[in-house]
């Protein structure tokens, strides 16, 4: 395996660490003894409270298949990556939405593809003839980039 391929392993298992379920720490198992990359020098934050930290990690395929220390990996036949002292820990991948917020603004007038400040008032104006009297419109979005939102007084009937 080549190091430009161990380095992209490494660092997507940097960032995905929380997602992938560790499968063992302490002594090397014949698993972790072929691991396809063997990674030392590290500051591993597991997230384990029997194991809060280590500082070698064996991964075999796409599993951590060890956790422990640099001296008892360095006893296994696969020759290492050094991170120099690099810190590995959980990612975090943040993938949600405020499900109201984004209602509302699914009913808003929606002014965020408009080109130009004519298309802006044009888009109200459409919108205050289906609103009833001395009600609020609302919207997403500012208007044009080069000239933000246009005045009240152009989008008065």
């Amino acid at each position: 395996m080549a190091i430009r391929d161990k380095t992209r392993i490494a660092l997507s298992f940097a960032v995905f660490l929380g997602l992938v379920p560790l499968a063992g720490s302490g002594r090397l198992s014949d698993r972790s003894r072929t691991a396809d990359l063997l990674l030392l020098n590290a500051h591993i934050v597991t997230m384990d409270r029997t194991q809060p930290t280590a500082q070698a990690m064996a991964i075999q395929e796409d599993r951590i298949v060890w956790l422990g220390g640099n001296e008892e990996a360095q006893r296994c036949s696969l020759e290492p990556l050094a991170l120099l002292i690099c810190m590995v820990q959980p990612g975090i991948i943040d993938a949600h939405t405020h499900l109201v917020s984004l209602g509302e603004s699914l009913l808003r007038l929606n002014l965020k593809d408009v080109a130009t400040e004519e298309e802006v008032v044009e888009r109200v104006k459409q919108k205050a003839a289906s609103t009833a009297p001395n009600e609020w419109i609302f919207w997403v979005g500012a208007g044009t980039k080069a000239n933000g939102p246009p005045a009240t007084q152009q989008m008065m009937p």
